[in-house]
């Protein structure tokens, strides 16, 4: 099966003197195209930093992908220059994520409980 999105290896590095040397470290998470992965874990566990990355938004001067690659649907994210970049995240903004309707129209609100 293709995936559509692929992260390897990746950490993404804090600041210098910071507590600790990684945001997150050594993560890798393979999306097979036509399935759903959810990301589950503490607050401050690097979910939203990983997605960050994926995305190319990390805070500049702040966060920084120390190492990894990360690839959607076969392209290296990681190497894509800034234009490339934000047409793919124009086209990500209006995909229709596989699923998503059903828990709109059953009135699940994506958390963990319907209330």
């Amino acid at each position: 099966m293709s995936m559509l999105l692929e992260i390897r290896r990746l950490s993404v590095a804090l600041p210098a003197g910071s507590e600790r040397e990684f945001a997150v470290q050594d993560v890798s998470i393979a999306v097979p195209r036509g399935q759903t992965v959810c990301v589950v874990g503490e607050s401050g566990s690097g979910k939203s930093v990983t997605a960050n990355a994926v995305m190319r938004l990390l805070q500049k001067n702040v966060l920084r992908v120390a190492d990894g690659e990360i690839f959607f649907e076969g392209r290296d994210l990681l190497k894509l220059d800034a234009a490339a970049m934000r047409t793919l995240r124009r086209l990500a903004h209006g995909y229709d994520f596989p699923g998503a309707h059903d828990c709109a129209e059953s009135g699940h609100d994506g958390g963990g409980s319907d209330r």
